[in-house]
């Protein structure tokens, strides 16, 4: 069963799962991570498709914790799996497991973004969502998702579409860089 859940690339179990707990999943970048000094990568309005989303996510080792939302996820782990869902690029994945045992974040499992994924985040989390809870599905239905954290309005809004409730969660100091991306996204 666990070999399912994280089999493919992007994909790592970091611990087993328990059989008898709901699982959260739990976005990293500006939800676990402090990200704004890399906010410079990003191009902005008519250009943003053109930014490097892999050099953004290689820039994530100097990242700072967001404390709230990791203290939340280390209440929530107590009666429940905890697995992390990140469109940050699988190639940061060696940076991306460091900085989480550095900030001891707990985690079963990670999915990040495979190069070879195209599309919005939303559509990537809610993909790799349906997907966790197809193969939970099948083995024990009280590990599957129930609930997401996040930052980005639109993956709450694409979760709500397949009845998971999303936490949104603006870590101080990053509201203004949302106003930006809403604005240039409009």
């Amino acid at each position: 069963m666990e070999n399912k859940l994280f089999a493919g690339n992007g994909r790592r179990q970091l611990r087993p799962m328990s059989k008898q707990a709901p699982t959260v999943c739990v976005d990293l970048d500006s939800t676990l991570c402090d990200t704004r000094h890399r906010h410079y990568l990003i191009r902005e309005g008519e250009f943003r498709h053109l930014t490097d989303w892999t050099a953004y996510s290689m820039a994530c080792e100097e990242d700072l914790p967001v404390i709230a939302v990791i203290e939340l996820v280390r209440r929530l782990e107590m009666t429940n799996n905890i697995v992390i869902l990140s469109g940050r690029s699988a190639k940061a994945m060696d940076l991306t497991l460091n900085w989480l045992m550095a900030h001891r974040v707990p985690a079963d499992g990670i999915i990040l973004r495979p190069e070879t994924s195209k599309g919005s985040n939303e559509d990537f989390k809610k993909a790799e969502i349906l997907r966790l809870n197809m193969v939970a599905n099948s083995v024990d239905p009280k590990m599957k998702v129930s609930l997401m954290i996040d930052d980005w309005p639109p993956v709450a809004a694409s979760l709500a579409g397949i009845g998971i409730m999303t936490v949104t969660v603006t870590p101080p100091g990053l509201e203004l860089d949302r106003a930006a991306h809403a604005e240039a996204l409009a």
